[in-house]
């Protein structure tokens, strides 16, 4: 029964953000700039556990969506 609920819980809770997932335009306008920040991660490789310039790069990125 608490599976039950969990499950119950988190649909509850993803549904609205499902609502709100990208339509297949929005997700063609951003992929430029996504495939940008791929290029310049593999490019610019850092050692395991040392990925200071990709955290700082990946931080910047998540303090634009909020």
């Amino acid at each position: 029964m608490p599976r039950l609920i969990t499950a119950v819980a988190l649909l509850i809770v993803t549904m609205p953000l499902a609502a709100q997932t990208s339509s297949k335009p929005n997700v063609e306008s951003i992929y430029p700039d996504l495939e940008k920040l791929y290029i310049d991660l593999h490019q610019t490789p850092e050692l395991s556990r040392h990925e200071e310039k990709t955290a700082a790069k990946m931080a910047a990125r998540l303090k634009q969506l909020g």
